[in-house]
């Protein structure tokens, strides 16, 4: 709201016509629950403001320097020293559910996985689960919240010595044994151009593999030749890592490892940031000032199948170095990302998905009977009869008002029993069920991304900001810069409006590199949908792409001819 009250002071000192909301187009089938605005001079803005948003605690824990882990973290006198440990505390207060509400004040600074108190409790996030609706923002030296420093998970791993390749003066190798090592390392001696530490860069190698090691001391020579900040790899195999830093000195403290294994999160012990929900209800996670470095990034995972959604609000939130994406919102109800930055990801800077939830349609019906607070579906209503979702409200003979869905039993979207918010009687009749929380909902809103992709040459698919299986959102003024191959991807039948956005220099040539593009080619059915709105190419050999039936939806961008545009199997290109 600051944002548009500054906006209209200065359009009225000015004379200037004051900014004109801006409705969403036909056919997105969703409604932002945030106003969207465009000036005379085509910028865009919103009336979204993180701390409106955050809830009310009910309790608190207390995380700093110099606590200690067998405190009980309820005041700064006892508070913890690690993250993972006052997630541990939180998950011991109150009970799941709406009605507990925790609060990790973190002092801000660097907690990292390979810094561990005597019990060996590392001092990051280091993946721990906590089903417990959360607050987490930084505190100051005394406890009190405090929005001058950051919060930094950072998940890495100790290597063996560095020791000189053979026939280099700059190159330099680590011979690992159980180590979980990834491509990610980086260099606090330097910083780009947001004060983060550099990156050296993934050399691939140009074919299936590197000849030997002067192969592997040239590729990185190059790499580093092209960029200037250096580079890395990991011959996963031979259990070797190789660096190339920015000046060419021996791997030292300001070099740091990721720990992980490349492009997965299947192992919980590769997660940084973890976010699973809360069994049975919607649970929510609001976030300022948290960082992952290393690891699996932020990895939002409630999934429906296990009967958990989530809403999830992150201000100013960095995702950096990662193995895997950056944000990885992965059957998440409900994501706001607000001034996030995601860069030197070894995948996606930010991934929606929702495979778990099936096909999505916002209303259902069906024929249901209610004994207590249990629905029993016993029929869907036909082949359109749509899906069951939690937080739809249930209306039918008999049925008391306002009765919402609060949980899922047997049932998966269909014929199965739910969980309601009332108890009452009602016997089999036709129902229906509307409001839902449907498919992941996401507000992407001034974030921006660097150099997310790994870098080879055989990737179609690493992009910075990318929707998938059912997910619906929006998408304001993100900046996406030297992406691996096309910077804003949306597939399968996502729906998303871009405003403002803008796609830079991707770093992949041809058909792998676009700016915006719908569908993807090797998919069949793709029914994605983007509508552009002010949004900008910029340096890529391509601008716009829409295959297998998915679709571009241009306005405010002039002639769709000014554009490189593949259309492919049905794909469309058009203005609205």
């Amino acid at each position: 709201m600051l944002g548009i009250s500054l906006s209209a002071a200065i359009h009225q000192r000015t004379g200037a016509a004051l900014p004109v909301p801006v409705p969403p187009p036909a056919g997105l089938s969703f409604t932002p629950d945030i106003a969207v605005f465009r000036d005379q001079f085509g910028a865009y803005t919103h009336d979204f403001d993180a701390q409106a948003r955050k809830p009310a605690p009910t309790h608190t824990v207390y995380v700093g320097k110099g606590g200690d882990n067998t405190a009980d973290g309820l005041s700064w006198s006892s508070r913890v020293r690690s993250i993972k440990q006052g997630l541990v505390r939180a998950a011991g207060l109150g009970s799941p559910g709406a009605s507990t509400r925790v609060r990790l004040l973190v002092q801000a600074g660097e907690y990292r996985f390979s810094e561990q108190d005597v019990s060996g409790i590392p001092d990051s996030w280091a993946g721990q689960s906590c089903q417990r609706n959360l607050i987490i923002e930084p505190c100051d030296g005394f406890g009190s919240p405090s929005m001058m420093g950051r919060i930094r998970s950072v998940h890495d791993q100790v290597m063996p010595p560095f020791l000189p390749v053979a026939g280099s003066s700059t190159v330099y190798a680590s011979v690992f044994t159980s180590e979980r090592v990834t491509s990610c390392v980086w260099d606090r001696t330097y910083a780009d151009e947001w004060g983060n530490p550099l990156c050296a860069h993934n050399a691939p190698p140009p074919s299936a593999a590197y000849a030997n090691e002067a192969a592997v001391v040239a590729g990185l020579e190059a790499m580093h030749a092209a960029e200037g900040e250096g580079a890395c790899w990991l011959d996963a195999t031979g259990k070797k890592l190789y660096v190339r830093l920015r000046d060419g000195r021996a791997p030292d403290a300001n070099m740091i490892v990721g720990r992980g294994t490349n492009d997965s999160v299947a192992n919980p012990a590769d997660w940084n940031i973890y976010y699973g929900g809360i069994h049975g209800t919607l649970a929510t996670l609001w976030a300022t000032r948290l960082d992952a470095l290393g690891g699996g990034g932020f990895y939002l995972y409630p999934d429906w199948s296990g009967n958990r959604r989530a809403s999830v609000v992150l201000d100013q939130c960095d995702a950096l170095y990662s193995a895997n994406m950056g944000f990885l919102a992965y059957d998440a109800t409900n994501v706001i990302l607000h001034r996030c930055r995601a860069a030197y990801c070894f995948n996606d800077g930010v991934a929606y998905d929702q495979p778990g939830f099936g096909t999505y349609n916002p209303d259902a019906a069906f024929t249901g009977a209610i004994i207590g607070a249990s629905l029993t579906v016993s029929a869907m209503a036909g082949s359109a009869a749509g899906v069951l979702d939690i937080g739809m409200v249930i209306a039918g003979a008999g049925v008391a008002a306002g009765t919402r869905i609060i949980g899922k039993g047997s049932g998966t979207g269909g014929v199965g029993t739910y969980l309601l918010d009332q108890s009452q009687s009602v016997s089999s009749t036709a129902m229906t069920g509307t409001g839902g929380l449907g498919g992941a909902r996401f507000h992407e809103l001034d974030c921006r991304f660097r150099w997310c992709g790994n870098n080879s040459q055989f990737d179609t698919s690493r992009n910075a900001s990318s929707a998938h299986v059912n997910c619906t959102g929006l998408r304001i003024n993100s900046h996406a810069l030297s992406t691996q191959n096309r910077a804003f991807h949306d597939i399968h039948n996502a729906r998303s409006w871009n405003l403002g956005c803008v796609g830079e220099s991707c770093r992949q040539t041809g058909v792998q590199s676009a700016a915006f593009t719908a569908g993807l080619e090797p998919n069949s059915n793709e029914t994605a949908q983007m509508w552009l709105d002010g949004c900008q190419s910029l340096g890529n050999t391509a601008d716009l792409q829409a295959h297998k039936g998915a679709g571009l939806r241009l306005r405010n961008m002039g002639a769709i001819a000014a554009f490189q545009t593949l259309v492919s199997g049905g794909g469309t290109i058009a203005l609205y």
